[in-house]
């Protein structure tokens, strides 16, 4: 029986029955050969080094092809390992094997059809309480200069100002009570906001958003930073931005031992430096200088800014040797503000500083 089945033609016989070999079996010179031995099927060779070797000589067309036209709730592929086995494995290996074959395309996965809310085109699950990264980029390679990179590549030519070239969405459940009960926490939405032809005024943005509503009680998708964005037909100047959306979030820079070095109140609309307490907020100014050390040191200039503006005053130090302080009103009439000796141990000047200012404003 297995000397027939070595030496039979596949083009003109035609086997209608189930038929059993012990021996070997090679169809049409290596084009599908089994070994019995152990156990392995080869396709495109005789000696097949896997329980599946498939050998593809043609450079035009696909090795393997799989058709489902019909195909409803099942899978194309499918593979599963029920081993118990806890050493390291790869259950899948794509593996480009010469160094000179850059134009490869490890993996394209392809959808013509638009998925549904929960139906991406690449789904990555982890069923246990999963402690490592579920996705990992790795770039193995010696050199401290290649990085790994993740590419968002949005590569239609129809373009357009601010068209949206990559989001990355961080959803997670709440507890509404209809379906769905999931919503989009955070996300990164980038931007081309200018796409001008000539390859110098393009650019982009980056912008932050979380589910917040501040105090106000309704939450949504908010702006709360972005990075970029100017767009120069319409005017619009590169900025970074700290929230856009206009809501009561406050804007807080820690120092070493002081969690409120710098503080931008959200709901009194005011800047505090080096804030002690929650009571700084409540004073009517627009910029506080808080702490044991409130203090504001200005460098000595000769003269103050040329520019005056109406109804901004300007406070500096002139460099006359002794670092006096001046107050320029609108006009740019200079007034001193100190004078007179100074008293001894660095406490100030001397008490009739308001009076000599007085008479030097009327008398001079």
């Amino acid at each position: 029986m297995g000397g027939f089945f070595n030496r039979f033609d596949a083009s003109k016989t035609s086997v209608t029955a189930t038929v059993v070999t012990a021996d070997d079996l090679e169809i049409d010179s290596g084009t599908l050969s089994i070994d019995a031995t152990n156990n392995r099927v080869g396709i495109g060779l005789t000696n097949p080094a896997a329980t599946l070797s498939v050998a593809h000589a043609d450079d035009t067309e696909d090795a393997v092809t799989i058709t489902g036209d019909s195909l409803t709730t099942g899978s194309l592929l499918k593979l599963i390992s029920n081993s118990a086995s806890s050493g390291n494995r790869t259950l899948l290996s794509v593996h480009n094997d010469h160094a000179s074959a850059v134009g490869v395309q490890m993996v394209h996965l392809k959808n013509s059809a638009v998925g549904a809310d929960g139906d991406p085109i690449l789904l990555v699950e982890s069923a246990v309480a999963e402690t490592e990264a579920i996705i990992e980029v790795r770039n193995s390679h010696t050199a401290t200069d290649k990085p790994p990179t993740l590419k968002l590549n949005r590569a239609s030519w129809a373009d357009a100002d601010d068209m949206g070239i990559g989001n990355i969405v961080f959803q997670g459940v709440n507890d509404h009570g209809s379906s769905p009960n999931k919503i989009a926490y955070a996300s990164i939405v980038a931007t081309a906001t200018d796409t001008t032809e000539d390859n110098e005024d393009e650019s982009g943005k980056i912008t932050f958003n979380v589910f917040a509503g501040g105090t106000a009680g309704t939450a949504a998708s908010t702006n709360l930073f972005s990075i970029g964005g100017e767009e120069v037909a319409g005017g619009a100047q590169c900025e970074v931005v700290v929230n856009d959306a206009g809501i009561n979030c406050d804007f807080r820079v820690e120092g070493d031992t002081n969690t409120h070095m710098l503080f931008v109140d959200g709901e009194n609309d005011l800047v505090i430096i080096d804030r002690q307490d929650a009571t700084t907020s409540t004073h009517d100014a627009s910029f506080i200088v808080d702490g044991p050390t409130a203090a504001i040191a200005m460098k000595e200039m000769a003269a103050a800014p040329s520019t005056d503006i109406a109804t901004f005053g300007q406070i500096w130090v002139k460099d006359t040797g002794d670092g006096e302080l001046y107050f320029t009103t609108d006009a740019g009439d200079d007034i001193q503000l100190t004078s007179g000796t100074a008293v001894a141990g660095g406490g100030g000047a001397d008490a009739n500083d308001l009076d000599h200012i007085l008479h030097q404003q009327v008398f001079s």
